[in-house]
């Protein structure tokens, strides 16, 4: 959850240490130490079970927390919306990002949600995802015993419904005999149905947010039937009846797709991601980490939104990263030959301090080549007492004769040599 910018930037500390704070102040568990274990420590596989089991009771606030250090992430890089939407509990940051409330409302809102949502007692439900359109989901649910609703339109092709446990399983053996894949899903109750009207009954009156939506910064659309938002609504009314209420995620998509270019997922995961690619072809939508640490994800939409005309703080990008410098391919030095680098010293400062000419050598006749060749034995006479002259001359010293033997065996092979032998 976001563990890479907590652990890059110290911005990102600092908000998760004052979100600590701000829930304990309002009387709920610190999250930071159950969210940001050390993993790399735990004496086995099974540890770390148990540690992300214990992550159901703080799950709303840790999600919207993820979702905020993102958020916060993304304006340090440049990026600003221009219309914001939620699936269920992302309605709530939605609304934050909006401007309907602030950062601490937003988390300690999410607690009590969340709290509210999962009292334990003899009628929790259970919800399942099904495989199939809404319409053959309502056909679904006719006929059987018990309550059971549809509560979430997710796509097209993707259905979830929620109530008693014996009806959700009746509904999922139905729907297995038409071969129509289904999933149980994990969940702490029967969200999104009549099996929570305790929980919106409790939110009505004790919700931590303001009465009335002064105003919204930006268009904000709602999950609750897709429409956008506007100021006046009373937010407490809103979001009891909105965890009651049945998510309608394809009107919202089908709404917020005339608004923008891109869509990106603000959060970890990418569930979201792949039911906006079953809803529209465009615009695309981008998780920013699908899986917890993949840098790819973020990299992708980036170079997406750059692609698109957007401009990006490369250097918010940078900060606290290992980068190298950019080199051209042109410029680069794959192999790299001592001998094919460019000589440091001009011929004509070579002739200057020479004793000869070193084009009169090239003009001259092999053996006069090789006669002159051979004096590099006595390098006083032919070099100056300079660093660079006496680094050669020491060279020549001891490498002069076996130059001689090279260049006189190169000579050997050349035609007119051979031609003039013959």
């Amino acid at each position: 959850m976001a563990r890479t910018l907590v652990e890059r930037y110290s911005w990102a500390r600092e908000l998760v240490q004052q979100a600590d704070l701000w829930l304990i102040e309002s009387g709920f568990e610190p999250i930071s130490p159950l969210i940001y274990r050390p993993l790399d420590r735990a004496v086995n596989q099974q540890q770390v079970e148990q540690w992300f089991n214990a992550l159901t009771d703080v799950a709303p606030q840790a999600i919207c927390l993820t979702s905020l250090l993102w958020k916060h992430y993304l304006k340090r890089l440049g990026l600003e919306p221009v219309a914001l939407g939620g699936h269920s509990l992302g309605e709530l940051t939605a609304f934050e990002a909006a401007g309907a409330y602030d950062e601490k409302t937003l988390l300690c809102f999410a607690a009590m949600r969340g709290k509210a949502m999962t009292v334990k007692g003899d009628s929790i439900g259970t919800m399942a995802s099904l495989a199939c359109s809404d319409a053959t989901a309502q056909k679904l649910l006719q006929g059987i015993s018990g309550y059971v609703t549809v509560a979430n339109i997710n796509s097209p092709q993707q259905t979830v419904i929620s109530g008693e446990k014996n009806s959700v399983a009746a509904v999922c053996d139905l729907a297995l005999a038409q071969e129509i894949q289904v999933r149980q899903l994990p969940v702490a109750n029967a969200f999104h149905s009549q099996m929570v009207a305790k929980a919106a009954e409790y939110l009505r009156k004790e919700a931590p947010i303001p009465e009335i939506l002064e105003q919204v910064s930006l268009p904000l659309f709602t999950s609750v039937n897709g429409q956008i938002v506007n100021s006046g609504l009373n937010l407490k009314e809103h979001f009891a009846h909105q965890i009651v209420a049945q998510v309608n995620f394809v009107s919202l998509v089908e709404n917020l797709k005339n608004k923008c270019d891109l869509i990106v997922e603000v959060g970890t995961g990418k569930v979201l991601s792949g039911l906006v690619g079953a809803i529209v072809p465009s615009p695309l939508c981008f998780p920013l980490e699908s899986k917890p640490g993949i840098a790819r994800d973020l990299n992708t939409f980036l170079a997406a939104y750059f692609v698109q005309g957007g401009e990006v703080n490369w250097q918010a990008l940078y900060e606290q990263r290992l980068v190298r410098p950019f080199v051209r391919a042109a410029e680069r030095l794959f192999v790299d030959n001592p001998c094919e680098r460019s000589f440091p010293v001009s011929l004509e400062e070579i002739e200057s301090s020479s004793a000869f000419s070193w084009r009169e050598i090239q003009q001259s006749s092999p053996n006069t080549a090789l006669a002159h060749s051979s004096n590099f034995s006595q390098p006083e006479s032919l070099f100056a007492d300079d660093e660079l002259t006496t680094v050669l001359a020491n060279y020549l010293l001891e490498r002069g004769s076996f130059l001689s033997e090279l260049i006189s065996a190169d000579i050997q092979s050349l035609p007119f040599v051979n031609t003039h032998n013959a």
